[in-house]
């Protein structure tokens, strides 16, 4: 029960911030410069070929990990598409974060037990 609550608060405040942080008609949040507005775009646009839509992960970018999914690269493709806020971006993050919070450990004995 406290997960549910959790997932909810999580997705309606991520959607409040990507509705809050996007200029509209930009393709970057704020008042970013030209060369931040560059690094982001260009960061974004590698992880949208790395992204699995089936999975809501991002493919590792490891070579030695090659069609793995990562969750730490996904968590910040999250927060790349919440900043970007285009077409489906606000969905695509919502369903990262929610795959990474059901796949956190649950059992307080796990090494990497996540505190829900």
């Amino acid at each position: 029960m406290m997960l549910l609550n959790m997932r909810s608060i999580v997705c309606k405040a991520l959607a409040l911030v990507a509705c809050a942080t996007t200029v509209s008609g930009s393709l970057c949040p704020g008042p970013w410069s030209k060369d931040a507005c560059q690094l982001f775009s260009e960061s974004m646009d590698y992880l949208d070929r790395i992204y699995d839509p089936k999975a809501a992960y991002v493919f590792s970018p490891s070579a030695t990990t090659a069609l793995r999914h990562d969750t730490r690269t996904s968590v910040w493709y999250a927060v790349g598409l919440l900043a970007r806020n285009q077409d489906d971006d606000v969905a695509q993050a919502m369903a990262i974060i929610q795959n990474v919070i059901e796949m956190q450990f649950k059992d307080p004995a796990d090494q990497w037990w996540a505190c829900v």
